[in-house]
């Protein structure tokens, strides 16, 4: 059996390489994780909500270019937002400023 790295609470999604559903754990914004069932490596980005998960190897790019979007929003390199949970602290930031960057992000995932 292939456990998870993380915990069994988080949001359900569906695997995109075994179509499972399974559950996962996602930190702020954008993360990684691996299937529950399958093991497979998944990346994940929440918006408005809705857990969107992806196979890892066919999505490179647009994780790439999603971090871009994120880190030039906050004045920062991409490494400091990947995998970050801690990432949003201490910054001000208001439920307009992020509608903005969640609108921004949706268009970045929709055009790859």
């Amino acid at each position: 059996m292939i456990i998870s790295s993380r915990t069994p609470e988080g949001e359900p999604a569906s695997c995109p390489l075994c179509e499972a559903t399974v559950v996962v754990e996602p930190s702020v914004l954008v993360g990684d994780a691996t299937c529950p069932r399958c093991g497979g490596l998944l990346w994940f980005l929440r918006l408005a909500g809705e857990v969107q998960v992806f196979d890892y190897r066919k999505n490179v790019e647009k994780k790439s270019r999603i971090l871009e979007v994120i880190a030039q929003r906050f004045g920062v390199e991409p490494p400091a937002v990947n995998n970050n949970p801690n990432f949003l602290d201490g910054r001000s930031i208001d439920s307009l400023e992020m509608v903005d960057l969640v609108m921004a992000i949706e268009d970045e995932s929709q055009t790859s």
